[in-house]
């Protein structure tokens, strides 16, 4: 969803705090990225909302991670790697293209 629309890297993602998804008029992430560069990525409206729907959902703090682990840390790479790979084989039952695709 997210890295879709943003372009960011897995790590970028997995570190993410809620305060750094910045909305107003616009909503955009301030990603810190590879290189201890900063940068700011413009969401699409629909990601936006879907956004603020899951931090809603997770009740989460200004400070917490916007995609925690069940201890409320960063998930990591292969966590993420699992989840991926879960949805895409939900997924794949509606559009069976997917079974052939490295996602």
């Amino acid at each position: 969803m997210t890295t879709d629309n943003a372009g960011a890297r897995v790590s970028e993602i997995a570190w993410l705090h809620q305060q750094r998804v910045t909305c107003g008029p616009t909503c955009y992430l301030q990603l810190h990225g590879k290189g201890r560069k900063e940068r700011s990525i413009p969401l699409w409206p629909k990601t936006a909302q879907i956004l603020k729907e899951w931090f809603r959902e997770i009740d989460a703090r200004e400070d917490a991670m916007a995609f925690p682990n069940i201890r409320r840390a960063p998930l990591t790479r292969f966590a993420i790697y699992l989840l991926l790979r879960k949805a895409v084989q939900t997924a794949s039952t509606r559009c069976p293209s997917l079974n052939g695709k490295r996602v």
